[in-house]
């Protein structure tokens, strides 16, 4: 028990002696990292007194981690506060070095060059302040920061520069990283100014000349047009003029275009052409490929005109059609379809009625408006018809035909329509007269039905007024007016064979059938004796002649001779046909029997309606009171030409 008591007291006396050894030790250290602090802190300050910035700054930051010495801890701070630029610099060197190394062991050129020019921004910045800019040319001394950097970038270079050179020659290209990479390259890598431009521009002409031919090969002129826009950009991104790419590729759409344009592909050629002239980026408006398009096209446009002119109509609406994929040729193609059915009016039945069978095609231009016509039996039983208007509009109508209709004609007739449109007139086989002709009116877009008659011919009075010759439900060798009545002709009245007149107007009729109103004065058997106008007229014929007022027809012979109170006198002779008296005639016209249009003077003028008097009826209130005797001494007639005098 006492053994162990005196052993524990030993062990304590020993830890004892151990603690207090330490601290001794620690003691003396910590006199010892007070003087160093002390010398440290005098040769830091002295530097800082001499301009040694950066020795003063990092002994002063040194001494910033003695925290267990609080000696001039305040100097220290202030000290470090005054040199935090130096500080800062180290700092920003040190990172750009360390990123200059990382970039270089990744092969990482965009890195590296981006290092390089915030060093040298960096350079430019304390290059103004010539205290900053000793501690900077020290520093990047000391880390040989600028040598590193300028070497890595010089490797770079190479580097890239043979790596184009052997993608050309292997023909294998990828993304245009590798141009930017070498663009990225500052100028002073590669000399004095402007000799990086002389330096790479061949190589970068060849190379994407060479890529861009690699991708024509699968590729179409809009690929490669966005390809070389893509390039552009980029180059624009660097400010470098890279015209090669602008000259290839319109030598290359060119080349392009001469394919179609030369083999006369049309179609082809216009959608390649609008293609190339969308790329209006890169592909220059007065480069090779713009000019051959506009020739080209230039040409075709030509190509169709001389079509026209050489009345190959077909060729010139065809390309017409093609080219207007390129622009608007509807006025080109009108014109040329307006000459087609001038020259060629059936063109308009072969475009309005395509795959009809046609026989009895008959054609007209420039008649009652219309430009050109042209019209056609078709399939045996149809009328078909067609007009081109003056604005070029192509109008059609259709009429159907009796299957036993045997057509013999088509033709169009002047003078017929009261409205001055177009009539056509379809003659046809009749059972009873020479034809059957049924006319038609093209009007409001339609063939409105005119008339419809068989007879021997037809002939126009005037418009309105038809003379069928022997209509089919009349004598054979009569003829027949023909009036319109609710738009079509229909029958009027025969025709008569004689013309009436006023009786003063006898004398411009000589042998000609006539009718007239007149006066007998005196009668004796076959012979009468009428007024006429101061004097008197013979008439003569097998007719019951009556004192009065009487319609006459006949014909005017001569003179004869006849005796009065002593004198013999010359009278017109009148070989009567046809005598009706006023009052007979009268309510024969009022019941609906035929009328006369009206008393037809020699100067072709009318008057009244057929029941004028003469002006012998209109003087019977100065009859002579002895009425003349009618006897015809034989004596031979005078000359028509000559008027009656007394002798």
């Amino acid at each position: 028990m006492h053994f162990t008591s005196n052993r524990t007291s030993l062990r304590i006396r020993n830890i004892a002696i151990a603690i207090l050894l330490i601290c001794a030790a620690a003691a003396c250290y910590k006199l010892y990292l007070t003087d160093r602090k002390m010398d440290l802190v005098n040769e830091a300050d002295e530097l800082y007194k001499q301009n040694e910035w950066i020795r003063a700054e990092e002994l002063f930051t040194k001494l910033d981690g003695m925290w267990a010495i609080e000696y001039k801890k305040d100097l220290i701070r202030q000290s470090l506060a005054a040199l935090q630029p130096v500080t800062e610099m180290k700092s920003r060197l040190a990172s750009l070095h360390r990123r200059a190394e990382e970039a270089a062991g990744n092969d990482n050129s965009a890195a590296l060059v981006e290092t390089y020019n915030e060093y040298a921004k960096l350079a430019a910045e304390v290059g103004k302040e010539p205290e900053k800019l000793a501690v900077f040319q020290e520093l990047t001394g000391r880390l040989n920061t600028e040598i590193e950097l300028k070497s890595a970038i010089d490797q770079v270079k190479e580097r890239l520069m043979a790596q184009m050179t052997n993608d050309i020659n292997k023909n294998n290209f990828g993304q245009d990283q590798v141009v930017e990479s070498l663009l990225l390259i500052p100028d002073s890598f590669f000399g004095k100014s402007g000799a990086k431009q002389k330096a790479i521009n061949e190589l970068l002409q060849n190379y994407d000349t060479a890529a861009l031919q690699a991708q024509a090969k699968k590729s179409g002129i809009q690929e490669l047009g966005e390809a070389v826009n893509a390039k552009l950009q980029l180059y624009k991104k660097y400010k470098w003029q890279a015209s090669w790419l602008t000259s290839w590729l319109d030598a290359h759409a060119l080349q392009a275009l001469q394919k179609p344009g030369q083999a006369g592909e049309i179609q082809n050629f216009i959608g390649l052409a609008k293609t190339v002239q969308a790329m209006k980026d890169v592909i220059p408006a007065s480069g090779k490929a713009q000019s051959y398009i506009k020739k080209t096209i230039d040409g075709w446009f030509k190509s169709a005109e001389q079509s026209v002119k050489a009345n190959k109509f077909s060729d010139a609406v065809a390309m017409y059609e093609k080219l207007n994929d390129y622009r608007d040729t509807s006025k080109e193609k009108a014109e040329a379809e307006r000459k087609w059915a001038i020259a060629q009016p059936n063109h308009i039945l072969e475009a309005k009625f395509p795959g009809r069978k046609v026989d009895m095609l008959y054609t007209d231009a420039q008649k009652a408006g219309l430009t050109a016509i042209a019209a056609a039996v078709a399939d045996g039983n149809t009328l078909i018809f067609g007009a081109m208007l003056p604005n070029g509009t192509l109008q059609t109508a259709e009429a159907g035909l009796d299957r036993s209709d045997k057509v013999k004609s088509l033709k169009s007739y002047d003078g017929i329509s009261v409205n001055g449109k177009y009539v056509l007139v379809a003659q046809t086989a009749s059972g009873t007269r020479e034809s059957r002709y049924i006319g038609y009116e093209f009007r409001d877009g339609a063939l409105q039905p005119l008339f419809d008659f068989e007879a021997n011919g037809f002939a126009m009075e005037r418009p309105g007024l038809m003379l069928v010759q022997s209509p089919a439900d009349k004598a054979d060798g009569e003829q027949a007016y023909y009036e319109i009545v609710n738009g079509k002709y229909t029958y009027s009245r025969p025709k008569s064979d004689y013309v009436d007149i006023v009786l003063d107007d006898l004398l411009n009729y000589p042998k000609k059938k006539v009718r007239f109103t007149g006066k007998i004065v005196s009668v004796n058997g076959q012979t009468a004796i009428a007024e006429f106008k101061d004097s008197y007229m013979m008439l003569k014929g097998s007719f019951p002649f009556a004192v009065g007022a009487a319609q006459i027809t006949g014909t005017w012979t001569g003179y004869e001779s006849m005796q009065m109170d002593g004198q013999t006198l010359q009278l017109p002779s009148f070989q009567v046909s046809g005598l009706e008296s006023r009052e007979a005639a009268g309510t024969r016209e009022t019941q609906g029997g035929a009328k006369a249009d009206g008393a037809t003077k020699a100067d072709g003028t009318t008057k009244g309606d057929g029941s004028a008097k003469t002006d012998g009826a209109a003087k019977a209130t100065e009859t002579p009171k002895r009425s003349p005797q009618p006897s015809p001494s034989g004596t031979p007639a005078r000359s028509p030409a000559h008027s009656p005098v007394r002798s």
